[in-house]
């Protein structure tokens, strides 16, 4: 999802990283499967961050909450501690990226945190493959 997402107008910004942190564990439980956990150590909460850390056997999933923007992101962090954003990542493993359907939930935050999860479902037989 490229740019910016603004709240829509009467839509308060998610400023509870708990809350953030609840949405995206609810969508990207099905990681566990592929042998991915929790990193909690590398999330942040913060008054303008908040961020959520999956582990994979080299590198890091984080999805991320930009507060003031109510822009939601997703990174990979590599074992050399690069950052790279989710879909720069696939397209350099696969080539190519094939992008799931949006689908509007009530929350953009959850609308962006649904859109990750459904890229990341695209590829994780791949990805997470031994």
């Amino acid at each position: 999802m490229s740019g910016k997402r603004r709240a829509v107008p009467g839509m308060p910004l998610l400023s509870d990283c708990t809350e953030f942190a609840r949405m995206v564990e609810r969508h990207f439980s099905f990681l566990e499967a592929y042998g991915l956990r929790r990193a909690p150590e590398y999330d942040t909460s913060s008054p303008v961050l908040c961020q959520v850390a999956y582990s994979a056997e080299t590198f890091l999933i984080i999805l991320y909450l930009d507060i003031r923007d109510n822009y939601v992101g997703a990174s990979v962090m590599t074992e050399d501690r690069n950052w790279i954003h989710l879909s720069d990542f696939l397209r350099s493993k696969f080539g190519y990226i094939e992008k799931p359907s949006i689908r509007q939930f009530s929350s953009p935050i959850e609308t962006s945190i649904a859109y990750y999860k459904d890229l990341l479902r695209i590829y994780s037989d791949r990805l997470f493959s031994k």
